[in-house]
């Protein structure tokens, strides 16, 4: 008689958001009169300080979504999500006049793309609902904002020593 195969293994969770390596308040710090803190979602977002080539705070150009995620983590930040951009974080962030524009977000959609969301939207008339799915290729080119959070994740904690040799 034939035998029943087990059920296949459940599919993987997927990966954790990324997380910034780096404080608002230490970023403040390093780039005075920049990384404002949004006190509703204890983030703070900037498009210039840190971002522009070779770190300068000039307003970075447009990026596919690897560079654009990548220059925020140089600088120990991630980008935003779509709901911190719909919330209105950044707004005006760096004076690089990514207002009303459509920004790379860390979320990702089917297919191996990436949303983009119109940054600002806050109090904009005639602002797209926050659902509206706005998937592109991670290839295309757009601006892009990095966001932190308030407080430092924790470090991970280094693995136990092994007890030294009797």
């Amino acid at each position: 008689p034939a035998q029943e195969r087990p059920p296949p293994p459940p599919p993987p969770p997927p990966p954790p958001l990324a997380q910034n390596t780096v404080s608002c308040i230490a970023l403040q710090q390093e780039f005075p009169g920049s990384w404002p803190i949004d006190q509703n979602l204890l983030v703070c977002a900037e498009g210039s300080a840190g971002l522009g080539p070779g770190g300068t705070s000039d307003c970075p150009s447009k990026a596919s979504h690897s560079t654009a995620e990548a220059t925020c983590k140089d600088i120990g930040t991630r980008l935003c999500t779509r709901r911190e951009l719909f919330a209105g974080v950044g707004i005006g962030a760096g004076g690089c006049k990514h207002d009303k524009t459509e920004l790379w977000t860390v979320d990702g959609c089917p297919g191996g793309a990436h949303f983009v969301q119109l940054g600002a939207p806050r109090g904009l008339s005639g602002a797209e609902d926050e659902s509206t799915p706005h998937c592109r290729n991670d290839t295309k080119e757009f601006p892009f904002i990095c966001c932190a959070k308030v407080l430092e994740s924790p470090p991970p904690s280094p693995p136990p020593s092994p007890p030294p040799p009797t």
